[in-house]
């Protein structure tokens, strides 16, 4: 690095045609300018500049040396011109990392908007609901619903949105099986849960008072938005975040039961590497998604 930057100051002595002028264009002391030239002559073994206190002549062996050092320093300024280009306009591929059912519900409404407003941008998205290490495995973004997320410190977390979970069923649901007007009548019905096994536990609160109940369910999925839609069809009761269902409650297509009982909330997190550059491409995807998600909810629905 030191013969590096040695190079570039005797590049510009040439350019400038002295020593004096050299320190000017650089904005560093002239004595700089000198003690890098000796260096690199010293590292060199040759003597590159005949100079006095008024210019500096190129030797001959400081012609052939300059012409490689030269095309050296301007590929160089050209590498640095391109970093800062890709800064200031994302370009490349943006990775992403989320589980399989929020990209179900996210992905779709973002993606089409995103890439064309940044249509120099490509994204690779992970369906991966296990814990990713986004320095190692080169993800960019991750986005996640599951607390306590961050638990590496070079990570920066930003919270994206919250939504309550309350409890959803189908008007046609309702009308055959009756609706709940106490919490513990739900274990006397069928409740779709978030699980892949037909028994789970709700814990639900109306701010007073806390109830802990395992339910029943004969559908079992790892998707909210798949819950919902078997919510929708008529077969059974649903704990989803309101952000979720309601479009559905919109369309008259599913309806609120025990409306004063929640199970607590569902956060939306997205994590990316910490540091003082953080990418365009990770920059404008944040701000992208933050400004874009009450619009995708009142549209859809979006899952957390």
């Amino acid at each position: 690095m030191g013969q590096l930057l040695d190079a570039q100051v005797f590049v510009q002595v040439v350019d400038s045609g002295s020593i004096r002028a050299a320190a000017l264009a650089l904005g560093v002391p002239k004595s700089t300018v000198a003690r890098r030239v000796t260096q690199l002559e010293a590292e060199l073994g040759v003597r590159l500049l005949d100079r006095n206190t008024r210019q500096a002549r190129i030797t001959d062996a400081g012609k052939r040396y300059y012409d490689e050092a030269a095309a050296a320093v301007i590929a160089l300024e050209r590498a640095a011109s391109a970093a800062t280009e890709l800064q200031a306009q994302p370009r490349g591929t943006l990775r992403l990392a989320m589980p399989a059912q929020l990209a179900l519900a996210f992905v779709p409404q973002l993606m089409r908007p995103f890439l064309d407003q940044y249509p120099e941008l490509r994204v690779v998205i992970e369906l991966e609901d296990r814990a990713v290490d986004l320095v190692r495995e080169g993800v960019d973004v991750l986005l996640r619903t599951t607390p306590g997320l961050l638990r590496d410190s070079t990570l920066v977390s930003l919270k994206l949105s919250e939504s309550a979970l309350r409890l959803y069923a189908s008007p046609g649901y309702l009308a055959t099986r009756g609706t709940p007007r106490r919490v513990d009548e739900l274990a006397s019905h069928d409740c779709l849960v978030a699980a892949t096994r037909g028994r789970t536990h709700w814990g639900l609160t109306d701010g007073k008072q806390h109830h802990e109940l395992q339910v029943n369910g004969k559908v079992g999925v790892h998707s909210d938005v798949v819950l919902r839609d078997l919510a929708i069809a008529g077969l059974g009761i649903a704990l989803l975040s309101e952000s979720t269902c309601r479009e559905a409650v919109r369309r008259g297509v599913l309806a609120a039961i025990l409306p004063r009982w929640s199970g607590g909330t569902e956060t939306l997190h997205v994590l990316h590497a910490g540091g003082p550059y953080v990418p365009t491409k990770v920059r404008v995807f944040v701000d992208f998604v933050r400004r874009q998600l009450t619009a995708v909810r009142g549209a859809r629905g979006a899952v957390r």
